[in-house]
C-alpha cells in the first residue's frame, strides 16, 4: 500500500507499509554519480551550497536523470553532467554499479560511472543556478587525507560517496599503471 501524503515540484512524500514514509523523485528516473580522474592522478571533486544541511558540501559530480533531456540514457546523462557541472568530457567511460542512496528514505537509485581520458573544454558550470566549485585533489588516499585537513574550504562537508569513488579511482590508476 502507497499513499501519497504530499507533492512538491522536485519530491514526494510517500507513505508506505507499516506506516513507513519515504520521498520519491517526481521530476527524474534515477541519478548519476561520476568518479573522474584526470591523467596526473587527481579526482574531481565539485563543491555547491545544498539547503538541506545548511552547508557547502564537496561530492562527486552527479545529476539527475531524464530530468531535462527526456529518455536520456545513464550514460548520457553522466557525460553531460560532467561537462556542465566540471568542464570536462571523457575518452572513456566505464559503468562500475548501480545501487541505492538512502534506502532508509528514498527509493532513488543511482548509476555510478567512472570517466578517464578527462579534456578540460570549458570552466564550468554550464547552469548559472548552480554556484559550483571544482576540486581536482590527488587520489592517494594519504594525500587525500591530508587535503581532506588542510585544504578543504572551511565549513564545507564532504559528502561520504567521495571515500567510495577514491576507493575506485586508486583502482583504475593502480591497474593503468600495472598495464604500462
Amino acid at each position: 500500500m502507497k499513499q501519497e501524503l504530499a507533492s512538491g515540484k522536485f519530491l514526494r512524500l510517500m507513505k508506505i507499509e507499516n506506516n513507513w514514509e519515504s520521498v520519491e523523485r517526481v521530476n527524474a528516473d534515477k541519478v548519476v554519480l561520476i568518479i573522474a580522474i584526470t591523467d596526473d592522478d587527481k579526482i574531481v571533486l565539485v563543491e555547491q551550497f545544498r539547503y538541506p544541511i545548511g552547508s557547502n558540501c564537496i561530492e562527486l559530480p552527479a545529476g539527475l536523470v531524464g530530468d531535462v533531456r527526456k529518455g536520456e540514457s545513464t550514460l548520457d546523462a553522466a557525460k553531460a553532467e560532467l561537462l556542465e557541472e566540471t568542464g570536462y568530457e571523457a575518452d572513456h567511460w566505464q559503468f562500475i554499479m548501480s545501487g541505492v542512496l538512502s534506502p532508509g528514505m528514498s527509493n532513488e537509485i543511482a548509476d555510478v560511472y567512472c570517466a578517464t581520458g578527462l579534456k578540460k573544454v570549458h570552466d564550468g558550470p554550464v547552469d548559472e543556478s548552480e554556484k559550483i566549485t571544482v576540486h581536482e585533489v590527488d587520489i592517494d588516499r594519504y594525500s587525500f587525507a591530508d587535503w581532506e585537513i588542510n585544504d578543504k574550504p572551511r565549513r564545507s562537508i564532504l559528502d561520504t560517496k567521495i571515500y567510495a569513488g577514491l576507493y575506485v579511482a586508486e583502482f583504475f590508476v593502480q591497474e593503468r599503471d600495472e598495464s604500462h
